[in-house]
């Protein structure tokens, strides 16, 4: 099995859960907003590591595992995902890149 590059695995998971580059950026966003970058941070109570960990899967490695981490996100990112992406809602490695 030939492995994919990185364009290749963004393209296949953009199409797949009808994405585009800006809602891309929008998680990358959240992941500097929600996400830890610093360790917890007593001003940010919605920052911790399951935010983190859930939007660098996607943004970084184009895997989505909202079964583990949706019980460890704060309540204002699963608010988001909920609304925004309620495709994200799933369990998918089908376009991981390494």
């Amino acid at each position: 099995m030939a492995s994919k590059n990185k364009q290749e695995c963004k393209e296949q998971f953009l199409e797949h859960f009808k994405m585009t580059e800006e809602d891309l950026s929008v998680i990358w966003r959240w992941f500097l907003e929600y996400g830890m970058t610093r360790g917890q941070n007593e001003n940010k109570p919605h920052q911790c590591r399951a935010n983190h960990y859930f939007l660098q899967e996607i943004s970084e490695r184009f895997t989505v595992n909202w079964k583990e981490w949706n019980k460890k996100l704060s309540p204002e990112l699963k608010i988001l995902v909920i609304n925004l992406y309620p495709q994200l809602m799933v369990k998918n490695y089908d376009f991981e890149w390494l």
